[in-house]
């Protein structure tokens, strides 16, 4: 096997990524990794793609690599229609130790319509509403009726963020 610039093989640097990403609290963004093992984003990029292959589950987000721990996860159907309703619902998910995952509706005409959002920080969630000044939700096309993938780190960390969605009135049972 051929050495990297830092004097690691890809196996090695592999096995440096997947260590120091299952030590990781928060995502590690691309430049760390690359700054780690002595080689360039682009090399990483390829490395962590490499890894998702082999099943391995590295999550990709706005703020780097996030090794997933077997979270639980479950689809809520919720229904809202006023913007504060939105942000209420995102903050609940990730305040409660959760990742909104995607939000997809079933269009009367088009199917299934889906898009991803890997929100899990304030952070995620403050670019996402600053991206959805210009625009709609996808909501708007069903009359506030839309489904989340939601994780969490457990089960039961997992419930709680159901409950609280139901407390707001939103999901529908």
């Amino acid at each position: 096997m051929t050495k990297g610039a830092a004097g690691l093989n890809k196996q090695e640097r592999s096995h440096l990524l997947h260590d120091t990403l299952k030590q990781a609290e928060h995502p590690v963004s691309g430049a760390r990794l690359a700054k780690l093992c002595g080689v360039s984003r682009q090399i990483i990029i390829k490395d962590i793609a490499a890894m998702r292959k082999e099943g391995i589950p590295i999550q990709p987000t706005a703020a780097g690599y996030l090794l997933a721990k077997s979270p639980a996860t479950c689809i809520v159907a919720c229904r809202h229609s006023a913007p504060d309703f939105l942000e209420k619902e995102l903050f609940t998910v990730i305040e409660g130790g959760g990742t909104m995952i995607d939000v997809f509706i079933e269009h009367p005409r088009y199917g299934r319509l889906r898009n991803e959002l890997m929100l899990s920080t304030q952070k995620d969630i403050a670019q996402f509403l600053r991206d959805m000044e210009s625009g709609q939700p996808l909501c708007s096309l069903t009359d506030g009726l839309h489904m989340h993938t939601l994780s969490a780190p457990s089960r039961e960390t997992l419930d709680a963020i159901v409950s609280r969605l139901a407390a707001l009135g939103i999901l529908v049972s």
